[in-house]
């Protein structure tokens, strides 16, 4: 709003604060009237010029109280504010000039008709300085009203040097009440231009809440939607999950999801001649994108796996369906192991996930296997012809494949527990022959203690038999175990 339209709107509130004092200063003229008629009769003063002079202030009372009544809201001031403020002038201004013409009517008999009329307008140009000084010229007019005929009344009644001075007395305090009245009308302005100011400000407020209200909702709906995306996506990786957990007996893993659901995907399964396959697979993002991921790459793996094919090839037809797949941006870190019983071998494709973890009977890291390709999905390779580690299946030797949520595990003082600090668990004396999992598992939860985490954790723990039962499966199977 600008500097007008704000002094247009004080205007306004200023004349409608007015009119709102308006009948009580109607009530107290006409009230103050009658109690003047009263005691001047009980003084034996009656007339019927004072009964008149009673009888047009009451009709002048009851016309400033049926105008301000038809003018008693904003709006209807707010069509012509001028020309109304003009009719109540007149009304409050014919009033004065008959409280001015007091002395007039009053015979000039003892000391109470001397004295009143002079009390009677002091107390009145008094007690309607209030409610008219909301609007200084309205009490201007009023004043002059009073006082003018008042004086001249006093002047030509009075029959000694005591009504002139009452006269100059009179016109004398003038002065002073016309400052006080523009005092009056500036604390006012200043009262309802704070008013306004507070009120447009409640008004921006309320507008921006309301703003804030619609985005709050929005948002509230959005996020409605994107909790059911994600329950979508928790349970296919749950039912994913699921299928690989007690698959086999020497294979375990933990999976600890930084939010609701974990981004990380492992899948464990038997091949056609007793082969064991793993899949640890880390997706950018979470929800619906790594579930998006996660299914054909779950099919995928499973489907192939069961056909007994090499790892490289898994790799390359993972590889194209997520690169066809994943929007630009997403992609899939992973391991693929396969356990040869037959060959006595393991081999292992990883691309972008941290170095496999290999230790011997002792507990001890013998071997590493680092990542030599692209994650899955991020471009277009030939992985038919790959490079792939392969290593003998030494019985008593352990492989651990994780994510690196594991070693970017941060504690409540932002340290990270590493490489190096997974390996010092991972090299920990195992309580029994059921694998050393459960106690990685609560170091890694002991040491980031209750600190939010930073990233999904997956960890694989594989422990290669004993030849005793690889030869077991073996002769279950109807193959031949080589001895390594």
């Amino acid at each position: 709003m600008d500097f007008e339209s704000k002094q247009r709107a004080t205007r306004l509130d200023r004349i409608v604060f007015l009119f709102s004092q308006g009948v009580a200063g109607a009530v107290t003229s006409s009230v103050g009237a009658l109690v003047v008629f009263l005691l001047l009769s009980l003084q034996g003063l009656f007339s019927f010029s004072l009964l008149a002079w009673v009888l047009v202030l009451g009709g002048l009372g009851v016309s400033r109280i049926f105008f301000l009544r038809k003018y008693n809201n904003p709006e209807k001031i707010e069509h012509n504010p001028e020309k109304t403020l003009k009719q109540y002038t007149l009304l409050a201004s014919l009033a004065a000039i008959s409280w001015g013409m007091l002395p007039l009517l009053i015979p000039h008999q003892g000391e109470i008709s001397s004295i009143l009329p002079v009390l009677a307008l002091a107390i009145i140009i008094t007690v309607a300085m209030p409610s008219l000084s909301s609007v200084a010229s309205v009490y201007y007019i009023y004043l002059f009203s009073v006082v003018i005929p008042g004086s001249m009344s006093l002047l030509f009644t009075s029959t000694n040097l005591q009504g002139i001075y009452i006269g100059v007395a009179y016109l004398l305090v003038t002065p002073l009440l016309l400052t006080a009245s523009k005092r009056l009308e500036s604390s006012l302005i200043t009262s309802l231009w704070s008013k306004r100011e507070v009120e447009n400000l409640i008004a921006d407020i309320q507008k921006t809440n309301a703003k804030l209200q619609n985005v709050n909702d929005a948002l509230h709906a959005k996020q409605g939607i994107i909790d059911e995306e994600e329950e979508v996506a928790r349970h296919v990786f749950d039912q994913l999950t699921r299928q690989s957990e007690n698959l086999l007996e020497h294979c375990h893993f933990w999976i600890k999801p930084m939010m609701s659901f974990s981004g990380d995907l492992v899948q464990v399964t038997q091949g056609p001649n007793g082969e064991d396959y793993i899949l640890l697979g880390d997706f950018t993002g979470h929800g619906l994108p790594a579930a998006l991921g996660a299914v054909p790459t779950s099919t995928t793996f499973m489907a192939m796996a069961n056909k007994g094919l090499p790892v490289h090839l898994i790799a390359d037809e993972l590889n194209r369906k997520l690169n066809t797949l994943l929007p630009v941006g997403y992609f899939c870190c992973a391991v693929i192991m396969k356990v040869d019983h037959q060959k006595a071998s393991i081999s292992f494709w990883n691309g972008g996930l941290p170095d496999v973890l290999i230790t011997n009977k002792q507990g001890t890291i013998s071997s590493t296997v680092s990542s030599s390709h692209l994650p899955l999905g991020v471009a277009e390779m030939d992985y038919t012809k790959a490079d792939v580690m392969t290593f003998d299946a030494t019985p008593g030797s352990t492989y651990y494949i994780y994510s690196d949520g594991a070693t970017e595990a941060e504690n409540d003082q932002g340290e990270m527990l590493g490489i190096e600090g997974l390996k010092d668990i991972i090299q920990q004396p195992a309580e029994d022959d059921s694998g050393n999992l459960a106690n990685i598992r609560q170091s890694i939860t002991d040491f980031v203690g209750n600190a939010s985490p930073s990233d999904d954790i997956a960890l694989v723990e594989y422990r290669c038999r004993h030849q005793a039962q690889m030869l077991n499966e073996a002769d279950m199977t109807g193959t031949e175990v080589a001895t390594p």
